[in-house]
């Protein structure tokens, strides 16, 4: 199996994680990505030239992207249909940024959407939607089993807006905190971006309802001021992990942070909920999940059993407390095993992809 991919394959977390994660995996099991990077053509149009070149040799099977018609042609999606090449849009922001593909989403074969709230949008626009979440790489992120846990509450990313607010509230209740982030990332940034780019992300959050509420959250974010207590005798600030670090730092540790607030609607009273990469990259590490309660993620990990689920601030702090008593080693690296199990059996690379190909009939 052959995949094209136009993919600007930028230097940063935010699009590396795919070589580390989809491209890796799927490679063990005989399929290979080539990417087209529009960032190394002259023009958009050149770009997508070099993408009909490659169809037209018949050596994919399927083309992949996730851009719209401002780096994609139209005519360039339809021709594929003529040389039995079939098309997804792979659509991982879909929860927050759906209007993206409004205008080219039907002409793919197949959008994949990992969050389920916004597909109603992509139905309107006339888009073949499959929903299926994020996954992890088990070959990436193989656990290990420490001689000694590191006894403390970790979070590997960004502090940044109410997830500062969380974290302060572990070092005020006096939980041992790691954070892995450069301190230059620990308080808000204001927007970067164009006046246009500001003006168009507005416009497109006030269309649909959950827009409106992570517009509000941003707005009533950026009126506060988020600032990590790098004083506390509890925090304990350590250098950004390396991707391919992840899993052996997610399995040291007792129990790992995450977040389920999308974006930073964390500062609203119902918070928007979301299901993100790091949901998965925690339990296939063989890690201990610690996070705040959603529906989507209680379906995916049985909660007490493979992760750890809380309904409200006091029970966070209260089962903080509870899985770093050192007498609950034995709890912890049960949960880490079940964790571990159910993520490689359910929760692959290619598990996600195999259900696209069989969508789309190929393979």
């Amino acid at each position: 199996m052959n995949i094209l991919y136009y993919y600007p394959n930028y230097d940063t977390y935010m699009f590396q994680w795919q070589k580390y994660h989809i491209f890796n995996e799927l490679q063990e099991h005989n399929i290979q990505f080539e990417i087209i990077n529009p960032l190394l053509y002259s023009s958009i149009e050149e770009a997508n030239n070099e993408i009909i070149k490659k169809i037209k040799t018949g050596k994919y099977q399927l083309f992949m992207s996730s851009y719209s018609i401002d780096k994609l042609y139209i005519d360039t999606l339809q021709l594929m249909k003529h040389h039995n090449v079939a098309s997804l849009c792979f659509c991982p922001d879909n929860l927050t940024v759906p209007y993206n593909q409004k205008d080219i989403a039907k002409y793919y074969d197949l959008v994949w959407i990992t969050s389920k709230e916004t597909e109603y949008l992509f139905k309107k626009w006339g888009a073949k939607t499959i929903f299926l979440p994020y996954a992890a790489n088990p070959s990436l992120l193989k656990p290990i089993v420490p001689t000694e846990e590191i006894m403390r509450l970790a979070f590997i990313g960004t502090p940044h807006g109410s997830r500062v607010e969380r974290l302060n509230m572990f070092l005020d209740n006096k939980i041992p905190l790691s954070v892995y982030s450069k301190i230059s990332d620990t308080s808000n940034k204001r927007f970067r971006g164009t006046s246009r780019s500001y003006y168009s992300a507005i416009s497109n959050y006030l269309k649909f309802p959950i827009g409106r509420r992570l517009l509000l959250g941003i707005v009533l974010d950026k009126l506060g001021r988020h600032e990590l207590d790098l004083n506390s005798a509890s925090l304990e600030m350590k250098e950004p992990v390396p991707l391919e670090e992840i899993g052996m730092v997610n399995s040291s540790y007792a129990i790992v942070l995450a977040f389920t607030e999308a974006n930073s609607t964390g500062v609203l009273k119902k918070p928007v909920p979301i299901v993100n990469l790091r949901n998965f990259e925690i339990p296939m590490s063989g890690g201990l999940e610690f996070t705040t309660y959603i529906d989507e993620l209680a379906m995916y990990f049985e909660p007490d059993k493979e992760i750890i689920l809380c309904h409200s601030k006091e029970e966070m702090i209260d089962k903080a407390r509870f899985y770093l008593r050192e007498d609950n080693k034995g709890l912890r690296l049960k949960m880490k095993e079940a964790a571990r199990k159910r993520a490689e059996h359910d929760h692959t690379w290619h598990r996600r992809f195999s259900s696209i190909f069989n969508e789309l009939n190929i393979g």
